[in-house]
């Protein structure tokens, strides 16, 4: 039921003004979810930042211990459960909901794949870039090659 240590969120909740405080404050973590988290490219009428009640809403739904939620407070653990949580999830959770008939073959579906994603032009010459993952991902991509290396061998 715990999780494991992370020290990237201890420097998250640091850089958010924790200062060694094992929480962050409503304030904290509302700057955090509207500053931070948020896409400055959404229009603010129709997904306007959240509000104070919403935060406190947040914190209810994630924080384990009850006397920092009666403080309007998240603890470490809360955030990071937060940050695990639905709310950030790369699919929303109604896109999750199966709808079509799922019990053929495998090779009855169309799967969208993307193969050599990494190259910008041909396979053999091409030059490699981490934004085409990103641009098929936003494009609908369910599926893509990851092709790790260890780099050049000393004699290229």
């Amino acid at each position: 039921d715990k999780l494991c240590l992370r020290p990237d969120i201890d420097k998250i909740l640091m850089e958010l003004g924790a200062k060694g405080k094992p929480y962050l404050t409503i304030d904290q973590l509302t700057d955090f979810i509207n500053h931070k988290q948020r896409d400055p490219r959404l229009n603010e009428i129709l997904y306007p930042p959240l509000k104070k009640e919403q935060i406190r809403q947040v914190i209810e739904k994630y924080e384990p211990n009850r006397q920092f939620v009666e403080k309007d407070q998240i603890s470490l653990e809360g955030f990071s459960l937060y940050l695990s949580g639905d709310e950030n999830s790369i699919v929303p959770p109604e896109a999750l909901d199966i709808c079509d008939d799922m019990t053929q073959p495998l090779s009855h579906y169309f799967i969208n794949s993307s193969h050599n994603t990494y190259l910008t032009a041909g396979q053999l010459t091409g030059n490699s870039s981490v934004e085409l993952y990103r641009q098929v991902l936003l494009s609908g991509c369910r599926c893509v090659e990851l092709d790790c290396w260890k780099g050049r061998p000393p004699d290229e």
